[in-house]
C-alpha cells in the first residue's frame, strides 16, 4: 500500500469532479484523467512484473478475474441505474443515443464511439451523455487486455536474447511510450477531437507509469521532497491554466502526466510538509479509496441535474449538493458493492464460474438499456403508420389544418435525430476529412434536365425536397454535400484552422461542374461560414465576394445558378426540448433570423442576376418558428430540418425553382404567397 498514491488518486478524481461541476472555475480539471492513467500504468505493471520475475510466468486467469471483481460490479451498477433513469429524466430525442452509449460503456468501447462522434458534424451539438465519462475506463480496460501479453512476450524475448528482464522491459516499453507520444502529438495537431478519445494516443501516459515501476530511484530525500511538491504544482497549474481550447492531449498532457510521475517518484517519506505526507492525510486517503465510485457516480448526477434544471451550469450551492450526493452514494456503493466483490479471494481452479457470474452482471446494463431502445422501435413503427396523414408544409396551402393535439406529430421525439436525408447514411454526404466528391443520384439518369444541389449540411436540408421533385419531373439530378463545407473557391476555416479538405473538395466539385455543365446548380450553405484571411492579400477576400466569384465562374461555364438563403437558427434551446414541454411551442422569427448575417443574401444584393430562394415563410410561418407545422416536426436540431418536413415542401420547392428559371428574382416570400400548385 502506497498511501501517497491513494492521495494522488484523490487529487485526480477531485479535479475531474470540480471541472464537471464548475467548469468555468476549474477549466483544466479534465487532466485528472491523465493522472489516473499514470497511476494505473504504475500499479498494474508493478504487479505483473513482480509476478513474472517470481514465477517466470503470468496467471492470466487470476489477473483478469481480479480486474473483473475490482471494476465490473460498480461499473455495471452505475450503468444500470443510469439506463433506468434515462426515460424518466432525459428527453425522448436522447433515448436512443444514450442507450447505445450504455451498451458501448458496458463493453468498454465508449471511447471509440465518442471518437467517431467527434468527427460527426451532426453530433457536435448533442447534449452530453450521462455515461460519456466511461471513455477513460474503456481505455484502461483495453490497456489491461494487451499489456500483460506484451510484458510476457518481452520476458520471453529477454530469455531468448539472454538479457536481464528489466533492461529488456525498459527498452520495449520505452519504444511503446515514444511511439504513442509521437502519435499523440501528431493526431492532436491534426484532429484534436478524435485524438482525445483514441486508445493508442493515451497509451504513453499509462506507459510512463509503467516505466516508473521498472526503475529503482535512489536519491537524497530532499530531492524526493522537492520532486513531489513540483509534481503537485504541475497538476494544479494544469487545473487552472488549461481549458477547453487547449489542444489536448499532445504536448500539453506532459504537464499533468509529468506531475503525477514526480509524485510517484517522490514516494511517501520525507518531512511532514512533503508531498507524500500531505497526500497521506486521512481525508485524502479516504477519497482516494473511494475514487472509483466517486468517478462513476458524479457525472450522471451532474447530467441528470442539468437536464432537470434546463441546462446551464450548477450554482455554488447546487454544486455543493451535487458533490455531497456523489460522496454519499460513493460511500454506500463502495461499502456494499465495491469492497464486497474485491475482497473475495481467487481460488485455484475455480476461476471460470466466478468470472462468468461477474461477466453476467456486467451485461445487465445492456439489458436495461434495451427498454428505451424498445420504446424507440415502437415509436418508429407508429410513426411509419401515421406518416401519410401528416401534411407538413402542405398545410400552408390548405384552408383548414388538422390540430396538433388530435393528430399528434411525426417524427416522434425518440426518432427526431434520425429523421435526416439518406445521404448521411449511404456515404454520399461527406465528413470532415473526405475530399473525393460522391454524388447521390435522383430522378432519371437519362433525363434531359441536369441539376446539381451543392453545399454543406444546410444544402443537405433540401435533399428530400430535391429528391421528390427530381422523381416527379424526371430530372437528371445529383447532390454533392459535405459537412461544414459549402462550395467555395477560397480557403475556409474550421475550428480556427484552415479547412484544407473543404478547399480540395470544392476544387474537385467545381471541376465536375465545369466538365458536366449541368443546366442548373442549386447552392445552399450555413450563414456562419467565413473565409480564412490570407496573409498579404489586399484587399482581403470577403465571404460575399468569394460567393459572387463562384457564381460568375459557374455561369461562365454555361450553367444557371440559384441560391437558397439560410434558414433561421434556434438558440437558447433546441426544438426537441421545447416540444417535449409544449406541443405548441414557438419562438419569434426576430429571435432566430439570420438573414442580416447571411453572406448569400449579401452576395445577392451585389449580383442580382442569381435568384435567391427564401423558404423562411415555410419553416417559420406567421413570423414565428413553431416546432411543428402541419403535424410534422420542422427541426431535428437547432438548425437542421427534418427530412419529413423538407419532403413536404417539395411542391413549394418546385414552384420557386420554376419562378427562378422563368427569370423572376425571388427573394423573401411574403406570408401566404406562392402557394404550391398541386
Amino acid at each position: 500500500m502506497r498511501p501517497e498514491i491513494q492521495g494522488l488518486r484523490a487529487v485526480a478524481v477531485l479535479t475531474v469532479v470540480l471541472f464537471h461541476v464548475w467548469p468555468d472555475r476549474f477549466p483544466g480539471g479534465y487532466v485528472g484523467v491523465d493522472v489516473f492513467f499514470v497511476i494505473s500504468g504504475f500499479l498494474i505493471t508493478s504487479l505483473l512484473v513482480r509476478e513474472i520475475a517470481r514465477d517466470g510466468r503470468l496467471d492470466f486467469g487470476a489477473f483478469y478475474l481480479k480486474r473483473m471483481r475490482r471494476l465490473l460490479p460498480m461499473a455495471a451498477l452505475v450503468l444500470a441505474a443510469t439506463a433506468v433513469l434515462v426515460p424518466l429524466l432525459l428527453p425522448a430525442s436522447a433515448w436512443k443515443d444514450v442507450s447505445l452509449e450504455v451498451v458501448a460503456s458496458a463493453l468498454y468501447v465508449e471511447n471509440w464511439r465518442l471518437a467517431i462522434q467527434a468527427v460527426d458534424y451532426l453530433a457536435v451539438e448533442d447534449a452530453p451523455s450521462p455515461v460519456q465519462h466511461y471513455w477513460s475506463l474503456s481505455i484502461e480496460e483495453q490497456f489491461y487486455l494487451f499489456w500483460p501479453a506484451l510484458l510476457v512476450a518481452t520476458a520471453w524475448l529477454a530469455r531468448v536474447a539472454g538479457m536481464p528482464l528489466k533492461r529488456c522491459l525498459l527498452l520495449v516499453l520505452s519504444l511503446v511510450v515514444l511511439a504513442s507520444f509521437a502519435t499523440s502529438v501528431l493526431l492532436t495537431g491534426a484532429d484534436p477531437a478524435q485524438a482525445y478519445f483514441a486508445t493508442h494516443v493515451r497509451v504513453w501516459e499509462l506507459g510512463l507509469g509503467a516505466l516508473l515501476a521498472l526503475v529503482a530511484f535512489r536519491s537524497r530525500q530532499w530531492i524526493h521532497d522537492l520532486a513531489g511538491l513540483a509534481g503537485i504544482a504541475c497538476i494544479v497549474a494544469a487545473l487552472f491554466l488549461f481549458d477547453a481550447g487547449t489542444p489536448f492531449p499532445g504536448h500539453a498532457a506532459l504537464l499533468p502526466v509529468a506531475g503525477a510521475a514526480l509524485v510517484i517518484f517522490a514516494g511517501s517519506g520525507g518531512s511532514r510538509f512533503s508531498a507524500g505526507a500531505l497526500l497521506s492525510a486521512r481525508p485524502l486517503r479516504w477519497t482516494g479509496d473511494a475514487s472509483y465510485s466517486i468517478y462513476l457516480w458524479h457525472w450522471p448526477l451532474v447530467v441528470f441535474f442539468l437536464a432537470w434544471k434546463g441546462g446551464g451550469t450548477p450554482g455554488v450551492m447546487e454544486g455543493v449538493l451535487l458533490v455531497a450526493a456523489t460522496l454519499a452514494l460513493s460511500w454506500l456503493s463502495k461499502a456494499y458493492v465495491e469492497d464486497r466483490f474485491r475482497q473475495r479471494g481467487v481460488e485455484s481452479g475455480a476461476k471460470v464460474r466466478p468470472g462468468l457470474r461477474i461477466a453476467g452482471v456486467a451485461l445487465l446494463p445492456a439489458l436495461v438499456a434495451a427498454v428505451p431502445l424498445g420504446l424507440v422501435m415502437h415509436e418508429q413503427a407508429k410513426a411509419q403508420r401515421q406518416r401519410d396523414s401528416h401534411p407538413g408544409a402542405r398545410v400552408l396551402g390548405m384552408d383548414v389544418a388538422p390540430p396538433v393535439a388530435e393528430a399528434g406529430y411525426v417524427p416522434a421525439l425518440a426518432l427526431l435525430k434520425q429523421d435526416r436525408a439518406a445521404a448521411y447514411d449511404n456515404g454520399c454526404h461527406l465528413r470532415y476529412r473526405d475530399v473525393e466528391p460522391v454524388a447521390c443520384r435522383y430522378g432519371d439518369a437519362r433525363g434531359d434536365f441536369k441539376v446539381f444541389l451543392v453545399g454543406d449540411s444546410h444544402a443537405a436540408n433540401w435533399i428530400p425536397a430535391f429528391e421528390e421533385v427530381a422523381r416527379e419531373r424526371g430530372w437528371n439530378a445529383s447532390s454533392y454535400t459535405k459537412s461544414s463545407c459549402p462550395l467555395m473557391p477560397v480557403m475556409l476555416r474550421r475550428g480556427g484552422k484552415p479547412y484544407t479538405e473543404c478547399l480540395e473538395w470544392s476544387r474537385r466539385v467545381r471541376r465536375i461542374i465545369a466538365e458536366e455543365r449541368p443546366d442548373l446548380v442549386v447552392l445552399a450553405q450555413m450563414y456562419s461560414v467565413r473565409v480564412l484571411p490570407v496573409e498579404g492579400e489586399k484587399p482581403a477576400t470577403t465571404t460575399r465576394d468569394a460567393i459572387v466569384d463562384l457564381w460568375r465562374e459557374i455561369a461562365a461555364g454555361g450553367s444557371r445558378v440559384v441560391a437558397i438563403a439560410d434558414t433561421p437558427r434556434w438558440r437558447k434551446r433546441g426544438p426537441d426540448e421545447c416540444l417535449a414541454e409544449d406541443p405548441q411551442c414557438r419562438v419569434g422569427l426576430a429571435e432566430v433570423a439570420v438573414a442580416e448575417r447571411d453572406p448569400l443574401v449579401a452576395a445577392h444584393r451585389k449580383d442580382k442576376r442569381v435568384p435567391l430562394l427564401d423558404f423562411t415563410d415555410l419553416v417559420c410561418p406567421g413570423q414565428a418558428c413553431t416546432a411543428v407545422v402541419g403535424n410534422v416536426v420542422v427541426w431535428r436540431d437547432r438548425h437542421h430540418l427534418t427530412a419529413t418536413y423538407s419532403r413536404s415542401m417539395s411542391g413549394f420547392f418546385a414552384e420557386r425553382i420554376d419562378d427562378a428559371l422563368a427569370g423572376e428574382r425571388v427573394t423573401v416570400k411574403k406570408e401566404g404567397a406562392g402557394r404550391a400548385r398541386h
